[in-house]
């Protein structure tokens, strides 16, 4: 089971209506309706009764709301504890050779700064020759 699932459930459910909770998931209805099938078709149950009066919980749905709820907060705790508590900073300086920084550095360094927005990166490009000897002059290697 995709935690999406029951994410999206959780949020219909809330929200009673379809359209709604795709607009807070950022999703289509469409999509939406999907995975709310494949959590109904999981579970074996229908979780929503849709008529034109709206959309609401069937009994079975709303048996399985809180224990939504909890696979949901777990998931997100589990989350949380994989971080790590202190962000990266300091300096990082980075060599590479011409050729490379051409066709690949800008890129990754913007990667980078999305990843690690308090470190900063400074960047030496010159011939792979001359970077080994600064490498080796300074001790790094």
């Amino acid at each position: 089971m995709r935690i999406r699932n029951p994410n999206s459930f959780i949020k219909v459910a809330s929200l009673g209506s379809f359209h709604a909770a795709a607009q807070q998931l950022h999703a289509s209805q469409p999509a939406i309706s999907a995975r709310i099938a494949a959590l109904e078709e999981t579970l074996g149950v229908q979780l929503f009764q849709r008529d034109k009066s709206g959309t609401r919980l069937t009994e079975r749905g709303a048996q399985l709301l809180p224990y939504a709820r909890k696979l949901v907060a777990i998931h997100d705790e589990m989350k949380l504890q994989l971080l790590d508590d202190t962000p990266q900073k300091g300096v990082m300086r980075i060599g590479v050779a011409d050729t490379l920084a051409h066709l690949w550095m800008a890129p990754l360094l913007t990667q980078w700064r999305e990843l690690f927005p308090l470190m900063e990166f400074e960047l030496t490009m010159d011939l792979s020759q001359e970077l080994w000897r600064s490498c080796t002059s300074m001790n790094l290697i």
